[in-house]
């Protein structure tokens, strides 16, 4: 077995069955799908940001990154976005291409239970 890259998640987020806003007028269950779009997308981020980029990625991208189907991808982003943790916006480039710009915030910003 070749060794190969690893994320690291952190213990809370590893334990967590529900995430709250700091406010606690929101709140959603995690499954482990929620979890690891949202480490996957977390360390893109953090990539991206350290070498003074924007992040964006394809779905295609995330889901094969993270080996689930898109719609569950698409569904995780989505519950996160409704918790506030991460933004998007879409802008279209000079060829008339689409592409989502994402803001992944850390996990400070919320409650895991």
């Amino acid at each position: 077995m070749s060794v190969g890259r690893f994320y690291q998640i952190p213990v809370k987020l590893f334990r967590a069955t529900r995430v709250s806003t700091q406010d606690g007028l929101v709140s959603s269950q995690l499954g482990c799908y929620d979890k690891m779009v949202y480490v996957h997308m977390r360390n893109r981020f953090v990539y991206y940001t350290n070498n003074n980029l924007e992040y964006s990625e394809s779905l295609d991208s995330i889901a094969k990154a993270c080996g689930f189907g898109r719609s569950s991808v698409v569904k995780s982003i989505n519950n996160w976005c409704d918790m506030g943790i991460i933004s998007k916006s879409t802008a279209r480039d000079e060829n008339g291409v689409r592409h989502t710009k994402y803001l992944v915030k850390d996990l400070t910003f919320c409650i895991l239970k």
